[in-house]
């Protein structure tokens, strides 16, 4: 999801539009998260132009910038080009979000991440991408709850599955999960890195493999899902409860 802002003068008044740029939920495996989001944000909208004292009214509008980060900068490039806009929100991959982001710096654009980068403190987030603003949860506090939960019921160690990105992962979730359960004596006894659900010719089959396999080499029965699109991650726990490894 990629939404920018614009700003532009009337005769009456000044006026912000929001231009929301938005995955088609009937072409995206993650429809109905894309589509609660847009509900989301004209239900927001609505709120805020409703008011009467506001002196600024909000302008929604919906289009799919493709699963590509470059898709994401043309998409971008094309918007800051066509009208004046003011901010970029959206990006829910760190590749995305930095691509943009770096256009927000060449252009002085806020950009409104919803990505969360693990591995890049906020000082250095902050001096590479000045116009960056990351409004997802940060890495290292999901990892934390993680983390409670295990120590809660005292395991020690756990099997970590991740899937890997058209561009490479860099399993930054990973090193902060490690670091994380260091501190509580628990450790990864493994990690199984699924590649892209995209290149998958038999997903299904794929991930029975990889589970049957696991289980014949491994004790440990705690599976940590880190980072898995919606398509594998159905695969994934449909295969789990086949097993009997989930209720």
């Amino acid at each position: 999801m990629e939404i920018a802002a614009q700003n532009f003068n009337s005769n009456t008044s000044n006026m912000h539009k929001l231009v929301l740029h938005f995955k088609d939920p009937g072409k995206d495996p993650l429809q109905a998260v894309y589509a609660e989001q847009k509900i989301g944000m004209e239900i927001a909208a609505q709120n805020f132009n409703s008011n009467t004292s506001n002196m600024h009214k909000l302008v929604l509008h919906f289009k799919d910038p493709g699963k590509d980060p470059l898709q994401a900068v043309y998409a971008a490039e094309e918007l800051i080009k066509e009208e004046p806009v003011q901010v970029i929100v959206g990006m829910e991959t760190w590749h995305e979000a930095v691509v943009v982001a770096s256009i927000g710096n060449r252009e002085q654009i806020p950009i409104l991440s919803l990505a969360s980068a693990a591995t890049i403190s906020p000082p250095s987030t902050a001096l590479r991408w000045p116009f960056l603003v990351q409004i997802a949860t940060n890495g290292s506090q999901q990892m934390n709850c993680i983390t409670s939960i295990l120590q809660s019921y005292k395991w020690k160690k756990v099997i970590a599955i991740y899937e890997d990105d058209t561009y490479g992962s860099d399993s930054s979730g990973l090193s902060l999960l490690s670091e994380s359960l260091h501190s509580i004596g628990t450790e990864i006894e493994h990690h199984l890195v699924f590649p892209p659900f995209s290149s998958l010719s038999d997903p299904q089959g794929f991930v029975h493999k990889e589970f049957a396999s696991l289980l014949h080499k491994q004790q440990s029965r705690v599976f940590i899902v880190l980072q898995s699109s919606l398509p594998l991650a159905i695969h994934l726990f449909r295969e789990a409860k086949q097993l009997g490894l989930v209720g």
